[in-house]
């Protein structure tokens, strides 16, 4: 019987070893995702919104259908961020810190540089136009520059960007996939195209930033240590 279980307990200490320590920060851009996004429009909700829609928003179609693939990202999201984890330390706490630092350069525009735009009126009864109606309710024309979904989709591709342990599939994929994530944000007019631009130059400014100043390595230390209090707490 122990022989039985051998195997998945060594596949369960693999994954474990490979992705066990990066469970703590990445749960942190979770919440520091939500502290931005609700924080920025508690701050600035009454303030004057600037709208940065430019005729050539105007001229692209608006296309219901494209509400999938805007909503399908959340898991596109969680794979790739893990596939980051997945990486090494040394690289995770890289992508890590550019990662939150995009996201308190996203609060300062939210809260200083509000801007929104105007959507379309909804009508049928679709499966498309009904989750887009839903998605127009809870998410309000709020917080669109940089556009958090095109900053997360480019982090999604420079998390598999010229990776050789990862198939050379997957990384175009990847590349495509942020791309029409970025296309869904404006075809069902959940932004508009300055807020594409703003959102994969951030998240690639970051990155690059955080490659020739090392400030990501008190990033790491700090985890550690959290990951370390946190494993003695368990060991008691």
């Amino acid at each position: 019987m122990g022989t039985n279980l051998s195997l998945p307990m060594q596949i369960f200490n693999k994954y474990k070893e490979k992705y066990g320590y990066a469970i703590i920060p990445l749960l942190s851009t979770f919440l520091l995702n939500d502290l931005v996004y609700w924080g920025g429009m508690a701050i600035a909700g009454n303030r004057y919104h600037f709208d940065l829609t430019l005729d050539l928003d105007r001229r692209l179609p608006f296309v219901p259908g494209f509400v999938y693939i805007y909503l399908i990202c959340y898991l596109f999201w969680v794979v790739n961020y893990l596939l980051a984890a997945g990486n090494g330390k040394d690289y995770f706490y890289r992508y890590l810190t550019a990662d939150l630092t995009a996201r308190v350069v996203c609060f300062l525009f939210f809260v200083f540089f509000p801007t929104t735009n105007l959507r379309p009126e909804l009508v049928g009864d679709s499966l498309s136009i009904t989750l887009l109606r839903w998605l127009y309710q809870m998410d309000k024309p709020e917080n669109l520059l940089p556009s958090i979904h095109c900053m997360n989709s480019w982090f999604c591709y420079i998390a598999v960007r010229g990776r050789k342990d990862i198939p050379c599939w997957y990384r175009i994929f990847s590349f495509v996939f942020a791309w029409l994530i970025a296309l869904s944000t404006v075809l069902i007019r959940q932004h508009v195209v300055v807020d594409i631009a703003a959102g994969f130059l951030l998240a690639e400014a970051m990155w690059q930033f955080y490659g020739k100043m090392k400030y990501y390595k008190n990033v790491r230390q700090f985890y550690e240590k959290i990951n370390g209090i946190i494993r003695r707490k368990l060991l008691k």
